[in-house]
C-alpha cells in the first residue's frame, strides 16, 4: 500500500469520462506499493494452503466464466486508525462487487452500486479494455523477468483486478490511497494469518472462519480506487493502463524476487522505480514518464524541493509524490542510458535488477557500473539531475556525451529522451505539447531557503540536489566541508552553473542548446558581468548536488547568501500545503488556502497598516510592539497581527446578523463574520490606516463610510454622508445608516453626488492633521477633517488643485490632468501625494498642499509626465508600465507600487530624476530599480513581467509569487528597531500578506538575506 497525501488542486486537476473510476488508482500521485505493507516471512512463503479454504466453492478467476457474477471479498481498511491486531476486525471490510470483464490472466470485479442511486459504474467495455492492455503488459513482463515470474495464484485462478472505494484517510487528512498489491492479501497481516494458524483465535472465532474465508482473496490481487470521494482525483485516459501495469509490476517482482527467489525486498525507491518504468518497458506507454516531469515542476513540489529530498528516501520528506516523481525518472533515464549503451539492455537489466541479490543501492551502484560503462551512480546521477533540468527549460536533448564525460566541464548539452517522448517538442499529454510547459523559468523547482542537515547546519544530505538563481557577481569559490557519518571515498559536492542568463531562457526564442560550467566544491567559478558574454544584472541557474550513494550531510557555501537560506519573502495567513490549520508565524513554504472563519486565516485580504513602535519587550515576558493591520473584504473584518512574530492578535467585526450596542475588541475566536451596517459590523471594507496612537481608520467600502476604533478595538465614530452636507462630522453608534438610506441622502450615485458622501472609499491615509480618503466609485480624492470629520475639499472628476465646494460634479473619470479614474491607493511624503490611479494605469503625483496634479508615471516612461494628450493607457507587463496598480507605500525616497494585474511589486526613485543606484545592486541609468514577483529575489530592470500566471492554484505559490497584490505598506528598520527594512502587500488571491525584505532585493548577494536576517529583537 502507499498513503500519499494529494494536494487539492491537483486532486480536481484530471477528470476524463473514462477515468472517472479507474482513475484514481492509479492517479499520478498514488500509483501504490508496499509501503505500510506487513513484512515479509520468508520462511513461511512458500507454504501457505494450497487449497481453498471452502472446497469446491468457485471463487473470483476461476474457470471458464471467471468466477461467479457477485461476490463478497474481505478488504483491509487503509484509514490510519484501522491497523490490523488480533482480535479487532475493524481493519477490514465486506465488500460486494460484481464482475464485469474477464480474458486469459484476469478478472476485473467491481464494487457494486445501485444504478439507481449511483452513476459511477465502469461499463464492460471500458473494463475489458483495460483486461486486454493487461494482458499484452502481462506477456511482456513474463518475457522480461524470465521463468518463475508470473504472480503465483491459489488452484490456477486468475488474478483480481478489483475496483472499489478503497477506505482511506483522505476526508481528514488528505492521505489518499489510490491502489495497492497484495498478493495474498488474506495472509498478509497478523489477524487474517491468525484466523487459521493461532488455536485461540481459530477458537474465538471458530463460527466466522467460513464465512471470512469466502471474503478472503486466495489469489493475487491488484486493489484501486474508484473516485467517489471529494478528495480523489482523476487522471487521463491516456495515463489510465499506466496505473494498473504499475502494480502488475509490483505483483511480478514480489513473486519472482520474493516467492520464488526468496529474496529480501527492494529498498522502496528501487521497487517504485521499476514499477513506475513498467508501463513503457512492456506497453511502450510513457504517460507516466511524461506526468512525474510535469509534476517535478508543478508549484505542489517547490516547497519539499527546498528540502532537497533524497532520492532514495521514499517516506520522510512530505507527499511521497516525491518520492514517485525521483524514482520514475531516475530508473527511465538509468534504462534509457543502458538502451543508449547497447540496443536490448534496458530491458535485460530489469530483468537483473529483479534477482540479484543485493536489493539496496550498492546493487544499483554495480547495475550501472555493468550497463553504463565507465560510469556509477554518483556519476549518474549527477548526469540524471543535469538532464531533466534541461528537459523542464525545453532544451532539445540530443548529445550522447555528458557533464561526466571524458570532455570534462565546458560547453556541454547531454542525453536523448526521444525514446520515451520526453523533452521532443513532439511529445504531448492530452494534447499538450510538453515543451510548452516548461518555456518559463517560473516552472523550475527552484530552492529559496538552503535545506538543513539533521545537525542544523545548511547543506545536502546524500543524493539530494537544489537548484538556485544566482545573480552576477564575480568569481566564487564554493567551499566544501563533510558532516558528520563520513565514510571514505565520499565526493564532494558539484556545482553546474548555466552560462545562459535566465531572461534568454525564457524569451520569446529560447535558445537550442546551453553552456554549462562544471566543477567541484573548491572549484573557482568565473561568472564576472563581461564573460560570456553576461551583463551585471543577469541571473544564472546553478545546480548544486551532492552525488553520494551515503555518508555526511555535506555543508554549502557558508558565506554566499544566494546559497545559502535567503531571506527575501516570507507569508503569513491559513496553513500552507502541509498543515491543514493555521500557521501563526511568517512562513516560508508554499501557501496559503482561503480561510472564511479562523483568526489568522484570509478570504480576500485587501487593505493593510503598519504601526511600529519599536523594539519589542522581553521583560518579563516577550510583548510586542509592532502591529499590521489587515482588512478581509470577504471575511467582513479586520485583522490585528504582530508585525514581528506572524501571530493574530484578534479581529473586528461581528457575527451577528442584528445590530448589537457594542463590539468584544480584538476577537480572537474562530468566527464567521457577517456583512451588517451597524457601527461594529463591516460590509467588503477595504482600506486601512492606522494612527501614531493605534487608532484604526477603515475604509467600510459597501457601507460608504470611514469608520475609526481605538487601539483595543473599540468603536469610535463613523464619517459619511447623513443628511445635508453641513452634517458630516464624526457620528456616533447610534446614528449608524445602511448603504441604501446613505445613498438616497447623497440624492444621486457615482461622480455626480455630492464630495461630502463616500462611494466605494477604498483606501485612507493621513497627513497627521487630515485624512485623505480614495473614492474608488466616483473617481476622486477627498480631504476630511481628522479630528472633526468635517469634509474640508476634493480633487479629482477635472479638478487639478483642492475644490471646496459641496456640489456635485458631473465631469466622470479620465485620464487628463486633473481627473483619475478608478484610483485605489494612496501615499504621503512631506507636502506630496501619490495616488494609485488604477485604471488610467498609472501613479499620479499631486502637491498635497495645493492638490494640484503635478505628474504622472507609467506608460512605458520613466520620470514624471505633465503631458495628458493621448488615448487612456493600457495594462502592459513591460517594465515601466503597469497593469491596475492598486496600493502604492514610500519612504520619501522610493515609491513601491502593487502593479496588481501584472502580479508584482515595482520600484522606482520618487523625484523620477535620480538614477536607481545606492542599495540596489546593480545601479539603474534612470529612476526605474525594478520590480519583484514570480520567484524573483533581486529588482528586474529589464525584463517583463509573464503574461499569465505560472501555476494552476493560487493556494501553492511560493512566498516569492504574487498572485493579485492589492495594498502595500512599508516598515523601516529605524522605525521597527530591526535590521532591516520591510515591505507588506495583501496578495488577495493567494489569501495571504506577504513581507518582503527590502535590502535582501536591493543587494541579493548581501547579508541582509542570510537568514538570521531577521530578528524582531535584535536591532
Amino acid at each position: 500500500m502507499f498513503t500519499i497525501k494529494v494536494l487539492p488542486y491537483l486532486r480536481k486537476s484530471i477528470r476524463p469520462l473514462f477515468a472517472i473510476f479507474l482513475v484514481a488508482t492509479i492517479i499520478a500521485l498514488s500509483a501504490c506499493a508496499r509501503l505500510g505493507e506487513a513484512s515479509t516471512d520468508l520462511s513461511s512463503q512458500n507454504v501457505l494452503p494450497t487449497q481453498l479454504v471452502q472446497p469446491g466453492v468457485q471463487k473470483p478467476g476461476m474457470g471458464a466464466t471467471g468466477g461467479p457474477f457477485f461476490w463478497s471479498f474481505w478488504v483491509k481498511n487503509r484509514t490510519a486508525a484501522a491497523d490490523a491486531m488480533i482480535g479487532s476486525f475493524v481493519p477490514f471490510t465486506k465488500l460486494d462487487t460484481m464482475q464485469l470483464a474477464v480474458s486469459t490472466n484476469f478478472v476485473l470485479y467491481q464494487q457494486f452500486y445501485d444504478p439507481l442511486v449511483s452513476n459511477t459504474l465502469l461499463t464492460s467495455a471500458q473494463a475489458n479494455t483495460v483486461l486486454a492492455t493487461l494482458e499484452t503488459a502481462y506477456t511482456n513482463l513474463k518475457n522480461v523477468y524470465g521463468a518463475g515470474s508470473a504472480p503465483y495464484v491459489n488452484g490456477g485462478a486468475r488474478i483480481v483486478i478489483l475496483a472499489y472505494t478503497i477506505q482511506d484517510d483522505c476526508a481528514t487528512t488528505g492521505n489518499y490511497v489510490g491502489g495497492y498489491f497484495a498478493p495474498r492479501d488474506l495472509y498478509s497481516n497478523t489477524f487474517t494469518s491468525a484466523l487459521y494458524t493461532d488455536p485461540v483465535v481459530m477458537q474465538q472465532y471458530s463460527n466466522l472462519i467460513g464465512i471470512l474465508g469466502g471474503y478472503s482473496n486466495e489469489m493475487s490481487i491488484i486493489n484501486y480506487d474508484l473516485p467517489l470521494s471529494s478528495c480523489t482525483s482523476t487522471v487521463p485516459t491516456s495515463q489510465i493502463n499506466d496505473r494498473v501495469i504499475h502494480e502488475l509490476s509490483h505483483l511480478f517482482t514480489y513473486s519472482k524476487r520474493v516467492v520464488s527467489n526468496r529474496l529480501a525486498n527492494h529498498d522502496l525507491w528501487i521497487a517504485e522505480g521499476i514499477a513506475e518504468n513498467a508501463p513503457n518497458q512492456t506497453v511502450q506507454f510513457a504517460n507516466m514518464e511524461q506526468l512525474r516531469l510535469t509534476q517535478l515542476a508543478s508549484p505542489s513540489t517547490i516547497t519539499y524541493y527546498q528540502s532537497a529530498p533524497q532520492i532514495t528516501d521514499f517516506t520522510t520528506w512530505g507527499p511521497k509524490i516525491i518520492g514517485y516523481i525521483q524514482s520514475n525518472l531516475f530508473f527511465n533515464y538509468l534504462r534509457h542510458r543502458a538502451e543508449l549503451n547497447a540496443a536490448g539492455s534496458a530491458a535485460t537489466m530489469i530483468a537483473q535488477l529483479i534477482t540479484q541479490n543485493d536489493g539496496t543501492i550498492s546493487g544499483i551502484d554495480s547495475l550501472i557500473s555493468q550497463y553504463v560503462p565507465g560510469s556509477g551512480f554518483s556519476a549518474l546521477y549527477t548526469d540524471y539531475v543535469l538532464t531533466h533540468y534541461l528537459s523542464m527549460l525545453g532544451i532539445p536533448i540530443t548529445d550522447t556525451g555528458g557533464i561526466n564525460s571524458a570532455g570534462g566541464p565546458g560547453l556541454q548539452t547531454t542525453y536523448n529522451f526521444a525514446n520515451v517522448n520526453i523533452g521532443s517538442s513532439t511529445s504531448t499529454v492530452d494534447g499538450t505539447i510538453i515543451k510548452a510547459k516548461y518555456e518559463s523559468a517560473n516552472s523550475i523547482p527552484f530552492n529559496y531557503d538552503a535545506p538543513t542537515c539533521p545537525d542544523g547546519s545548511t547543506g545536502l544530505m546524500p543524493n539530494s540536489y537544489v537548484i538556485i538563481r544566482y545573480q552576477m557577481g564575480g568569481d566564487f569559490t564554493p567551499p566544501d566541508t563533510a558532516g558528520a557519518n563520513t565514510v571514505p571515498g565520499e565526493l564532494p559536492l558539484k556545482f553546474i552553473v548555466n552560462l545562459t542568463s535566465e531572461a534568454n531562457l525564457i524569451s520569446a526564442t529560447p535558445p537550442a542548446s546551453v553552456s554549462f560550467l562544471s566543477g567541484s566544491a573548491g572549484t573557482t567559478f568565473n561568472v564576472t558581468a563581461p564573460a560570456y558574454g553576461l551583463n551585471a544584472q543577469d541571473v544564472l541557474h546553478i545546480l548544486i548536488i551532492n552525488p553520494n550513494t551515503t555518508g555526511s550531510c555535506r555543508v554549502l557555501n557558508a558565506t554566499n547568501p544566494q546559497i545559502l537560506n535567503r531571506n527575501h519573502s516570507r507569508w503569513v495567513g491559513s496553513g500552507g500545503t502541509a498543515n491543514p490549520s493555521p500557521d501563526y508565524t511568517w512562513q516560508k513554504k508554499t501557501g496559503a488556502p482561503w480561510d472564511n472563519s479562523n483568526n489568522g486565516g484570509y478570504w480576500r485580504p485587501g487593505g493593510v497598516a503598519v504601526f511600529t513602535g519599536g523594539t519589542p519587550t522581553t521583560t518579563p515576558s516577550y510583548t510586542p510592539s509592532n502591529f499590521l493591520f489587515v482588512t478581509d473584504y470577504n471575511n467582513m473584518s479586520v485583522q490585528k497581527v504582530d508585525l514581528d512574530e506572524g501571530t493574530p492578535l484578534g479581529r473586528l467585526g461581528s457575527t451577528s446578523t442584528t445590530c448589537p450596542t457594542s463590539n468584544t475588541g480584538w476577537d480572537l475566536f474562530t468566527n464567521r463574520y457577517q456583512n451588517n451596517y451597524c457601527a461594529n459590523s463591516f460590509d467588503n471594507p477595504m482600506g486601512v490606516y492606522v494612527d501614531g496612537s493605534q487608532n484604526i481608520y477603515v475604509a467600510d467600502t459597501k457601507n460608504l463610510r470611514i469608520v475609526k476604533y481605538d487601539q483595543n478595538g473599540n468603536f469610535q465614530a463613523w464619517m459619511g454622508l447623513n443628511g445635508t452636507c453641513s452634517v458630516n462630522s464624526w457620528q456616533g453608534a447610534a446614528s449608524v445608516t445602511d448603504y441604501l438610506t446613505l445613498q438616497a441622502a447623497g440624492a444621486t450615485t457615482g461622480v455626480t453626488s455630492s464630495p461630502c458622501m463616500f462611494t466605494f472609499p477604498q483606501a485612507v491615509t493621513s497627513d497627521g492633521t487630515n485624512l485623505y480618503i480614495v473614492d474608488n466609485g466616483a473617481h476622486r480624492i477627498i480631504k476630511r477633517d481628522m479630528a472633526t470629520g468635517n469634509f474640508i475639499a476634493f480633487i479629482g472628476n477635472g479638478s487639478s488643485g483642492w475644490i471646496t465646494s459641496s456640489a456635485a460634479h458631473d465631469t466622470p473619470s479620465g485620464f487628463g490632468n486633473g481627473l483619475f479614474w478608478g484610483p485605489s491607493g494612496v501615499a504621503i511624503a512631506g507636502s506630496t501625494m501619490y495616488v494609485a490611479d488604477t485604471q488610467n494605469m498609472r501613479i499620479v503625483r499631486v502637491d498635497l498642499t495645493t492638490g494640484n496634479f503635478t505628474g504622472w508615471m507609467g506608460n512605458g516612461v520613466t520620470g514624471w509626465q505633465t503631458s495628458w494628450g493621448g488615448s487612456a493607457p493600457t495594462g502592459n507587463p513591460a517594465v515601466k508600465y503597469f497593469s491596475s496598480p492598486s496600493g502604492i507605500a514610500t519612504d520619501g525616497t522610493y515609491l513601491y507600487v502593487a502593479d496588481r494585474d501584472n502580479n508584482r511589486v515595482v520600484k522606482i526613485v520618487a523625484d523620477g530624476v535620480t538614477a536607481c543606484g545606492g542599495p540596489v545592486i546593480p545601479a539603474r541609468a534612470d529612476s526605474y530599480c525594478g520590480w519583484v514577483g514570480y520567484g524573483k529575489f533581486g529588482w528586474e530592470p529589464s525584463q517583463a513581467a509573464p503574461g499569465t500566471d505560472p501555476y494552476a492554484s493560487v493556494s501553492y505559490y511560493p512566498p516569492e509569487y504574487y498572485s493579485k497584490p492589492q495594498s502595500i505598506a512599508i516598515a523601516t528598520a529605524a522605525q521597527k528597531g530591526t535590521r532591516n527594512d520591510y515591505l507588506y502587500i495583501t496578495s488577495v488571491y493567494n489569501g495571504r500578506v506577504t513581507r518582503i525584505n527590502i535590502n535582501c532585493a536591493d543587494n541579493p548577494k548581501s547579508t541582509a538575506c542570510a537568514a538570521s536576517g531577521y530578528n524582531p529583537l535584535a536591532p
